[in-house]
């Protein structure tokens, strides 16, 4: 029940045999100085929970001045009476009879754990989608660097990986998201391309294409569902165009390669699931697709694993109008991230997948960036280096192009511009470091881990955790290996940051908020989601970090639950 404090009785606190420290009961007045004249006895609200602070408060006032000494063995005696009924305060028929207990301290040299959280660690779910993930922790915590952040990838479990029947259209919002603002999209058509942007800004019907050098207004297209509908010119006559975030084309899919004007194209392999190299020797190997002659191989560990995509460059001089396909020597040259090779070794012809040498003057584009592997990146708001892997290798760039970095506002239907830098060797006021890998010339990194301080993102400029992001990479910026060369198209990478929310603070509640909704692919594909919270992004109230870094996984299925009638 609740108490009243009563004039002239104390707490006495022992180290040992002495009296270390004499509190009086009603002494409610809490110093900061750290001495016995600020020693203090907090009752709560209800008056049913006393806190005893032997030297007073800290500073702030949030916790208590630390008073023990480590290894030290207390014991704390309530003398008789201290406490007294509040409701009858100074009878002593009602006052509290006297309490003993004691305690050893020890140091607390060790981080806070994860204990449970929501969605379950390891848990499949059927549900559209995850705003928030809830972790709570072994003791409470505070926030260190702020440097968590959510990875996504596709994922079909312990099944084998499929190639799919043709390229996705690019990446939204963390990764594979559906339709949203601003995004480039690709669709083929008879081995040409078309860009597709957003005309405005009121909703899916404001989607148009920009057709660049098509043959007639004929769209190969397969019949999947698609996400959203837009409207699409061609002369003066409008056509109805479908598109999806998992748009798929029968016409090709590692796209048309033309290699004999000097041009270094990509084969870029889609499958259902992020995928890796096996393990032991295995190849990739390309074969005329009229006579099975073996051109060229290459080594399943040499090739580019990112996300869903397998990557390499194709470098010799082909046959124009000659037609390849892409076969593996084994099945288990490809596995997915779970460890399982696929059913059977790979073979293009299958998926309707060869591809045809031409000549022509396509402009290099974006197949992926490292943006596309999370949901939402550090809420640290300090932006990492984007490296980007485009469709051919990349011979160099434009110092009089830019990067562009925009912020959306969930609450307006703009963006405003928060740096416009020109491509460099270093970074400057004015500037940003691209760099172009010299052995896989078709990987480009974009160096925004080290902008120059007062530059948004940069590590004394934070970004504003919980909000969308998108870097413009100019057309022509990077030009290919053709004769003449050929300027890359312009190209966006969506991005959102995640956000760290706390009850309190400290706190053993911790939630992520993703920007971009952890759901399942918009074909109701599955989709595997971690947290990653490395070592530094959380600390307990006296400052320890984690062991280790630590992560916190979960995703979807798409297999509903059936009754059993045993």
């Amino acid at each position: 029940e609740g108490v009243a404090a009563v004039a002239g009785k104390h707490i006495f606190f022992r180290n040992g045999q002495l009296v270390q420290y004499a509190i009086a009961a009603a002494d409610d007045a809490c110093g900061t100085g750290g001495t016995a004249a600020d020693a203090c006895v907090v009752l709560d609200a209800t008056r049913t929970k006393v806190s005893f602070y032997p030297l007073g408060k800290t500073a702030n006032g949030s916790s208590a001045a630390p008073w023990a000494s480590t290894g030290g063995v207390y014991e704390v005696e309530i003398e008789d009476g201290a406490f007294t009924d509040q409701l009858r305060p100074g009878s002593d028929k009602n006052g509290a009879l006297a309490a003993r207990f004691s305690f050893s301290v020890s140091p607390d040299d060790k981080g806070p754990m994860i204990v449970e959280g929501s969605p379950s660690r390891n848990s499949l779910l059927l549900s559209s989608a995850v705003p928030i993930v809830d972790l709570t922790f072994d003791e409470p915590v505070y926030a260190g660097d702020n440097s968590v952040a959510i990875e996504a990838w596709d994922h079909v479990g312990d099944s084998p990986p499929s190639l799919l029947a043709g390229d996705e259209l690019g990446p939204g919002w963390g990764g594979r998201a559906a339709l949203r603002w601003s995004t480039l999209y690709w669709l083929v058509s008879h081995g040409l391309e078309a860009e597709a942007v957003q005309a405005g800004w009121s909703g899916w019907d404001a989607w148009r294409l920009q057709f660049g050098a098509l043959e007639d207004a004929e769209l190969r297209r397969n019949a999947d569902a698609w996400a959203a509908w837009g409207a699409a010119q061609w002369g003066s006559s409008w056509w109805r165009v479908a598109l999806s975030a998992g748009f798929n084309s029968s016409a090709v899919s590692a796209g048309a390669l033309p290699s004999v004007n000097g041009r270094r194209q990509v084969v870029a392999l889609t499958f259902d699931s992020a995928v890796t190299a096996g393990s032991g020797s295995h190849f990739f190997e390309i074969l005329k697709l009229d006579s099975n002659e073996l051109v060229s191989r290459v080594a399943a560990h040499e090739v580019v694993y990112v996300g869903n995509k397998a990557l390499f460059s194709l470098q010799l001089g082909h046959s124009v109008s000659s037609s390849y396909y892409v076969r593996t020597s084994s099945a288990a040259a490809v596995v997915s991230r779970a460890g399982t090779a696929m059913a059977q070794p790979l073979d293009s012809r299958s998926a309707i997948l060869p591809f045809v040498v031409e000549n022509d003057q396509t402009p290099p584009r974006l197949l992926w960036s490292t943006a596309d592997d999370f949901a939402c990146l550090p809420a640290s708001g300090i932006l990492p280096d984007f490296v980007l892997f485009m469709s051919e290798d990349i011979q160099e760039f434009s110092r009089l192009r830019s990067i562009r970095l925009l912020h959306f506002d969930d609450s307006s239907s703009g963006s405003k511009e928060l740096w416009n830098l020109v491509a460099g060797e270093t970074p400057s006021s004015t500037g940003v470091n691209l760099t172009i890998d010299s052995t896989l010339r078709f990987k480009v990194t974009i160096g925004t881990g080290s902008l120059l301080a007062g530059t948004p993102g940069a590590s004394g400029t934070p970004l504003s955790p919980g909000a969308r992001y998108q870097l413009v990479i100019a057309h022509g910026l990077m030009t290919d290996f053709a004769t003449p060369p050929v300027p890359s198209a312009q190209a966006r990478v969506n991005f959102s940051l995640c956000q760290m929310q706390y009850d309190t603070k400290p706190s053993r509640s911790v939630r992520v908020y993703s920007p971009s909704p952890l759901a399942p692919l918009p074909n109701g594909g599955p989709r595997r989601f971690r947290v990653l919270l490395p070592r530094s992004s959380i600390r307990d109230v006296w400052g320890n970090l984690p062991v280790s870094d630590d992560s916190y996984e979960f995703g979807h299925e798409t297999t509903p639950p059936s009754f059993n009638t045993q």
